[in-house]
């Protein structure tokens, strides 16, 4: 089944306070997670890299299942001055 859009947004307002901790602590000079020992830039570049993975994972998902989004959706999910 799939899950509510309030167990979806509690998910991502959960995602997002970690993401801000890791950030915080790789500025810091204290990285938690071994790979963003490189500092605070390779860390966000990993984290856009895998955000853009995942839009595109969601829209190939909705392409094959049959459920595409129209085109004015599609275009703002990789408008970064939309979001």
């Amino acid at each position: 089944s799939q899950p509510s859009n309030k167990t979806v947004l509690s998910a991502l307002h959960s995602s997002d306070s970690s993401i801000s901790t890791l950030l915080e602590y790789t500025r810091g000079g204290k990285p938690t997670r071994r790979g963003f020992k490189k500092g605070i830039f390779t860390t966000l570049s990993y984290f856009m890299a895998h955000e853009t993975h995942h839009r595109g994972r969601v829209l190939l998902t909705l392409k094959v299942s049959g459920n595409t989004l129209d085109k004015k959706t599609q275009m703002a999910i990789w408008g970064w001055d939309q979001i």
